[in-house]
């Protein structure tokens, strides 16, 4: 049932972990500013990050080419057109409300997103050492709001 994980800003040293592709309910993803290294490479399921809004893997040393077989698993950000103001989070009691926040960055400026809007999409993989031509799959994700891929060798 995990929606948020986010690890961004420590130290870990370790490659892509896949095994988070089972979490079937996970709608955002933080692994920035750590020490991840190596390809992101094929899914180990049919449908991995099927509800995923946001991933942000930036300021890593992920090398490769951009992962076009997951961009075509993420199927919420395919969906064009959902204007709902419905918001992520948790009524944890009757009185207390638990909002998810997350800080992006885009061009340049580090944003806190204190109430996460269920249509808002965030693909940030920059800062990395991708290299190759970007994928045509990313093109399907038509509901993107931002799309940061800077600061890596991509060509084409």
């Amino acid at each position: 049932m995990l929606e948020v994980l986010n690890l961004g800003n420590n130290r870990i040293h370790d490659t892509f972990p896949l095994w988070m592709e089972a979490l079937s309910q996970l709608r955002i993803l933080i692994l920035r500013s750590n020490q991840f290294h190596g390809i992101i490479g094929n899914p180990l399921t049919n449908h991995p990050f099927p509800l995923l809004q946001i991933i942000n893997l930036s300021s890593n040393s992920f090398v490769g080419n951009l992962p076009s077989n997951m961009f075509k698993s993420w199927k919420a950000m395919m969906e064009e057109g959902k204007s709902q103001s419905l918001f992520l989070g948790k009524r944890i009691t009757r009185s207390i409300y638990y909002q998810d926040t997350v800080f992006v960055v885009s061009k340049g400026l580090q944003l806190e997103l204190v109430k996460i809007l269920i249509a808002f999409t965030i693909v940030d993989l920059s800062e990395n050492e991708f290299h190759g031509d970007i994928p045509e799959s990313i093109g399907d994700l038509k509901s993107l709001h931002v799309v940061n891929i800077s600061y890596n060798h991509l060509t084409g």
